[in-house]
C-alpha cells in the first residue's frame, strides 16, 4: 500500500467524491417505492441511518423519487461514533420523536444488526437483496423479511413476527 503525500490528499478526496457521486446510486428493489409510500400513508415516521455520506444518500433517494418520504437522513459524518455504535440510530429515533420500544430498525448488513442490538431496538433484516451465502450468515437472526410486502406487514402489525425456522 502506498502512502499519499499530504499535498495530494485534497485532490484525491475531491476525485473520489466526484466519482462516488456519479456511480453511487443504489439499486431500488422492486416493491420498495410501494413499501415506503404505504408506510408513510399509514403515518409511520421514516428515517435513514447509513454509513454513506448524507449527500450521497439524499441523491440516491432523490433519484428514486423517495426523498420526500423520509423525515431524517443521517450519514456517517452526522453523528459520532458511527455505526455500529448505537449513536446514529438513537439520534434518528430521537429526531422522529420515537422511543426505542416503538421503533423498528430495518437493515441488510451485519453492521445494521450490530447497530440495532447496541441500541436495543427491534431490528428486522431486509433479506430480499441477499445472496444465499449471505442469508446463511444471518440465519440466527430471528426477524426476517424476504419481500418488501412482508416487511410492510411486520411494521404495520408491530409484532416483529418470527421468521419460519
Amino acid at each position: 500500500m502506498k502512502i499519499v503525500a499530504p499535498h495530494m490528499w485534497e485532490e484525491l478526496v475531491a476525485t473520489y467524491r466526484s466519482v462516488d457521486a456519479r456511480l453511487g446510486h443504489a439499486r431500488v428493489f422492486r416493491g420498495i417505492p410501494t413499501l415506503v409510500r404505504k408506510l408513510r400513508h399509514a403515518g409511520a415516521p421514516l428515517g435513514v441511518v447509513s454509513c454513506k455520506r448524507r449527500a450521497l444518500i439524499e441523491a440516491e433517494l432523490e433519484a428514486a423519487g423517495l426523498r420526500e418520504f423520509f423525515d431524517v437522513v443521517i450519514g456517517f459524518e452526522d453523528v459520532t461514533p458511527p455505526k455500529p455504535a448505537p449513536d446514529p440510530l438513537l439520534a434518528a429515533i430521537g429526531y422522529l420523536g420515537l422511543s426505542r420500544s416503538s421503533a423498528i430498525y430495518v437493515g441488510d448488513s451485519m453492521v445494521d444488526l450490530e447497530t440495532g442490538r447496541a441500541a436495543r431496538v427491534r431490528t428486522v433484516l431486509a433479506a430480499w437483496g441477499l445472496s444465499p451465502e449471505l442469508r446463511a450468515t444471518f440465519r440466527r437472526h430471528r426477524l426476517w423479511a424476504t419481500r418488501p410486502s412482508e416487511m410492510l406487514a411486520m411494521v404495520l402489525n408491530g409484532n416483529g413476527h418470527k421468521r419460519a425456522a
